[in-house]
């Protein structure tokens, strides 16, 4: 059975983190903050690395300052103030909640429901403290009400997650949005 979610991107991201931490590859894999990585279902562990994370404060801010939808794109007009220099902006689009019929394997035969998928993922090196533009489109495959699209700021050097943008609905495109800032970012949600 082929994951059909799988990727070759993913992969090689996989194993930039896996060299950055000088761990190995597996799955299921989880990297929190860019800084640590453990086995995903290991929720204890998890759950205290996250809220340990939560804890910090945040290097960089990104506020939303307008959101709107035009001739099938996404675009977003948001500011960033503090430590940004030497940081990349990574975009991924999710898909909300996917059902998927396995047909070969160790659960042929049964039906996984999957949450927050991320479908596609784009990295933008070029943006700066101040106003910043984007003008992005939904993959086909991602309907209105079923997706979201998570920014967020990443250290170059370290990998570290220094701010994150969410909450942005469908609706928005009504400027109808919500921001809000848990630990060290926000997350943007655009569904």
């Amino acid at each position: 059975w082929k994951d059909p979610f799988s990727s070759h991107q993913y992969s090689e991201r996989q194993y930039k983190y896996a060299s950055a931490l000088k761990s190995g590859i597996y799955t299921p894999q989880l990297v929190i903050d860019g800084q640590t990585q453990m086995v995903g279902s290991e929720a204890g562990e998890v759950a205290s690395a996250i809220s340990k994370e939560l804890k910090g404060h945040p290097e960089a801010r990104m506020a939303i300052e307008n959101a709107e939808m035009n001739n099938g794109k996404i675009n977003i007009r948001f500011g960033l103030t503090g430590h940004t220099a030497h940081s990349l902006l990574n975009i991924a689009f999710i898909e909300k909640k996917t059902v998927t019929a396995v047909g070969a394997g160790e659960n042929n035969g049964a039906t996984l429901t999957e949450y927050n998928v991320v479908r596609d993922f784009k990295i933008i090196d070029s943006v700066s403290q101040g106003e910043n533009r984007l003008s992005l489109n939904f993959p086909e495959s991602l309907q209105p009400g079923n997706r979201e699209l998570v920014l967020f700021l990443q250290e170059q050097k370290d990998n570290q997650i220094i701010a994150v943008l969410e909450r942005v609905h469908d609706a928005v495109l009504g400027n109808d949005f919500e921001l809000h800032l848990e630990g060290p970012g926000a997350v943007l949600h655009a569904g």
